[in-house]
């Protein structure tokens, strides 16, 4: 017999956004001090930050879209 090891508890919607939020902005950061440690410059700082920035949105809304309609959104989420 196997068992399911979920942890079922309150999804709270700004939780997700707020995830996404800051996942973002250690991706700019991190994306914009990368180039400015290797001194390859692929696009303009600000494009950078703000791709990454939105990115990080996205996939925190992708999380909350994913939490409504599968059970487990996190394996669902690396599929």
């Amino acid at each position: 017999m196997v068992q399911d090891r979920t942890i079922e508890g309150p999804r709270r919607q700004g939780m997700f956004l707020a995830a996404g939020i800051g996942a973002g902005v250690v991706a700019a950061v991190g994306s914009m001090g990368i180039q400015l440690a290797t001194g390859v410059h692929i696009a303009s700082l600000p494009e950078v930050a703000w791709s990454a920035f939105v990115a990080g949105i996205a996939g925190g809304l992708l999380y909350w879209v994913l939490a409504h309609v599968v059970r487990r959104p996190i394996p669902a989420l690396w599929g």
